[in-house]
């Protein structure tokens, strides 16, 4: 069955107060779902409840949901099933929720809000009574009103700017209004885009070097696993994060380097490890340069006395620390 958020669809509500006790794990299951994207969700209270009262706004699935503590998981499983292609914007109204997007972990606390793309794996941790409103918005209007999902999403928005109050009281508004045609449907999505992008739009300066440097780390860490591979190079770490490696290349200069430094350096310095450890005396100093991607000995050579003052042989042969 496909989501209940369909544009001839006004209102529908789950609450498992309604059903049976052993029915309520299955039935807030198939809740979540339907109201999100396909979802895997462990009920961690005995004395659970949850409800929600999913409704769509013209382009936008605008959704209210509360209940006990639970943890909700997205996996490439549930992918396969979902047909929608959409971003999810989640405001905390009460308690807390612990999102892990993008190998990151944010705390989204009440007054915040944040952003999730659902072609991505994440995890929702809410570990005490909540209450929240989820707005479903389609990747391409997103990207129109927005900016790009992979710069936005992870990021905890709202308490501290002036329009956020404005923003919640509107949404929440929502759910008392009466019966709304499709013009008045447009006007009110329009609204909430028009706001939420201000507030991203404000806090971006202070978002923007954030992200940039998590993912200069993250850039850093897939290079230093893949120093032995010799054909490994700007364009594969382009293709691992899905940006230009001119995109890339800039990360790098703004640590005042170059992708092909910050490489060579490292190779350098981790033969060197190699030739001071007792450990790898077995080895030759041919096939350690090897093993950290050189495929040139004599160029090997040549920048590692560039860059200690001394050759491989004599850092072996004489142990010297530099």
């Amino acid at each position: 069955m496909g989501s209940i958020l369909l544009p001839n669809t006004t209102s529908e509500c789950f609450d498992t107060r309604r059903v049976d006790v052993k029915q309520q794990s299955d039935y807030w299951q198939y809740a979540i779902s339907q109201a999100f994207v396909p979802l895997d969700c462990a009920i961690q209270s005995p004395q659970f409840w949850g409800s929600l009262d999913a409704r769509s706004c013209s382009k936008l699935g605008i959704v209210h949901v509360q209940g006990e503590s639970q943890h909700v998981e997205r996996r490439k499983n549930k992918m396969n099933t979902n047909q929608q292609d959409v971003v999810l914007l989640s405001l905390m109204l009460k308690g807390s929720m612990g999102l892990v997007y993008n190998q990151q972990e944010l705390n989204l606390t009440q007054g915040q809000f944040a952003f999730y793309d659902t072609t991505q794996e994440y995890d929702l941790n809410l570990a005490q009574a909540f209450e929240q409103i989820v707005i479903s918005i389609p990747r391409v209007e997103f990207s129109r009103r927005l900016g790009r999902v992979k710069d936005i999403c992870g990021v905890a928005f709202g308490t501290d700017h002036a329009l956020y109050p404005f923003a919640c009281n509107y949404i929440k508004a929502f759910f008392h209004a009466g019966a709304l045609s499709y013009p008045q449907q447009d006007l009110i999505s329009d609204h909430v885009l028009n706001m939420m992008s201000c507030i991203v739009e404000d806090s971006y300066q202070s978002v923007k070097p954030r992200k940039k440097i998590f993912l200069f780390e993250q850039i850093e860490s897939f290079i230093l696993a893949n120093l032995h591979d010799c054909t490994f190079d700007i364009h594969r770490v382009a293709q691992q994060f899905q940006v230009s490696a001119r995109y890339v290349s800039k990360l790098f200069q703004t640590q005042e380097t170059t992708f092909g430094q910050f490489i060579l350096l490292n190779r350098l310095q981790k033969s060197k490890d190699a030739l001071q450890s007792t450990s790898h005396q077995m080895y030759s100093i041919q096939q350690i340069a090897y093993s950290f991607g050189f495929t040139d000995m004599s160029y090997f050579s040549r920048e590692f006395k560039k860059r200690f003052a001394v050759t491989p042989s004599e850092i072996r042969l004489d142990r010297v620390w530099v």
